[in-house]
């Protein structure tokens, strides 16, 4: 451990804010800079989003085609090989295409949300429950107010059935 060393004389400079560096300067992809290279980067996108299809087609045909036979591990090993291969190719595919088109295609602009109130935040009365479209809904639809009411009806039906006079 080292021995730290105070001096009297000493100040610390103390700053209540300090300084806001920024954004780095924005560098332009190559498929920002070129069309043909955007182009091309398009239809690799494409392809690995038809080899991740192809994939998925061949998963569902090895499970429909290839049947398992009861006692024989060869059939249970091919239905396995076949179905994995599949499933393993549509995944691959579709990581390998969704990473390329975000690095690739995707807006890359950054920009700062300050921090405030979101003009598309509404609030909503209490005992109101607003739909999206702006249609109104059945204060009591949700919540469970609501639950507790139509259990408490259920059993009141449920004392009142012949059934369970009886019992």
């Amino acid at each position: 451990m080292q021995d730290v060393e105070l001096h009297r004389d000493a100040e610390l400079e103390r700053s209540s804010e300090f300084e806001n560096p920024g954004l780095p300067p924005h560098r332009k992809r190559q498929t920002d800079l070129h069309p043909e290279k955007e182009k091309r980067a398009e239809r690799v996108v494409f392809t690995w989003f038809l080899l991740s299809a192809l994939g998925s087609i061949l998963a569902v045909a090895a499970y429909v085609a290839v049947p398992i036979t009861p006692g024989d591990l060869t059939s249970t090993r091919f239905n396995n090989l076949f179905l994995g291969l599949g499933i393993a190719l549509a995944l691959l595919a579709i990581g390998i295409g969704a990473v390329h088109w975000s690095k690739q295609l995707m807006s890359d602009e950054e920009h700062v949300e300050l921090p405030g109130r979101d003009a598309r935040v509404h609030v909503v009365p209490l005992g109101h429950v607003a739909r999206v479209d702006g249609r109104r809904r059945d204060p009591g639809a949700l919540g469970r107010g609501h639950l507790v009411a139509h259990e408490r009806q259920q059993r009141r039906d449920d004392d009142r059935r012949p059934e369970t006079l009886l019992a």
